[in-house]
């Protein structure tokens, strides 16, 4: 077994062949995960009334994207910019929400609702779109690789692996130790 490149805090990569594939089970729920933030994609992506802002529910996954977006951009594009993606979405959506104040006097406005539905839909679709590709190919550790895991497959060339962060790697841990599998 080859030795993980540590990288800061929750954001630790591992040379190509490192982690193991998820079972049957970490791919079903891959899949299901998948299928859910594709879901809020598209229950978000045709919503025009700036009202929507306003929308406790709507809020709280806008505020949930937030707390996601450092996994989402570190792991999937295999980078460590640590907290700092998470700041400049929220100046950047603070920034349209003061100025949907100061220009119209609502944050029921274009100028606030345009940038946190275009945030949501990164994120959600990004995440989704990582799900699922991580449950149809079995992308080891974390889900936020299968992008560059399905693009390292076709090109030939392989790519790191992340130690998974949150609650999937706990699933492969589990379904590893009803099978027998070594999973990492």
């Amino acid at each position: 077994m080859t030795n993980p490149i540590r990288m800061d805090g929750v954001f630790q990569f591992a040379e190509p062949g490192t982690l193991s594939r998820p079972g049957p089970l970490g791919r079903v729920a891959r899949l299901l995960f998948g299928g859910a933030c594709l879901y809020l994609v598209w229950q978000v992506a045709p919503i025009g009334d700036a009202r929507a802002v306003l929308s406790p529910s709507l809020l709280f996954w806008a505020a949930f994207g937030l707390m996601l977006l450092p996994y989402v951009m570190n792991i999937g594009f295999g980078v460590n910019w640590r907290g700092w993606p998470r700041l400049v979405a929220i100046i950047l959506l603070g920034g349209a929400a003061l100025g949907a104040l100061l220009i119209d006097g609502a944050l029921t406005s274009n100028i606030a609702w345009t940038p946190l539905k275009l945030f949501m839909l990164y994120v959600y679709g990004h995440l989704g779109v990582s799900f699922v590709i991580s449950a149809i190919i079995a992308t080891p550790g974390c889900e936020m690789r299968a992008i560059p895991h399905l693009l390292g497959e076709m090109s030939g060339r392989p790519t790191a692996e992340h130690y998974c962060p949150g609650f999937i790697g706990t699933i492969d841990r589990w379904e590893s130790s009803l099978g027998g599998r070594d999973v990492k």
